[in-house]
């Protein structure tokens, strides 16, 4: 399975998913350029959320129903 499905099943099933759950489920670290390619060349609408944790920022891309 590539990355691409992998991402996508991952967000069809649970809605979300950050780049912290790629790296340890799928072993995907870039993360961004898979959302970008669903988001423009399969044309999934995901939200980026970004948010802090002791001054560390991270996002968390939410799939839009």
């Amino acid at each position: 399975m590539t990355q691409l499905e992998q991402v996508k099943l991952h967000l069809e099933e649970y809605n979300t998913i950050t780049s912290w759950e790629a790296i340890q489920k799928y072993h995907i670290t870039r993360l961004a350029a898979v959302i970008h390619t669903l988001r423009n060349e399969h044309k999934m609408q995901i939200n980026s959320d970004w948010g802090t944790n002791d001054g560390k920022k991270w996002v968390e891309y939410k799939l839009v129903n």
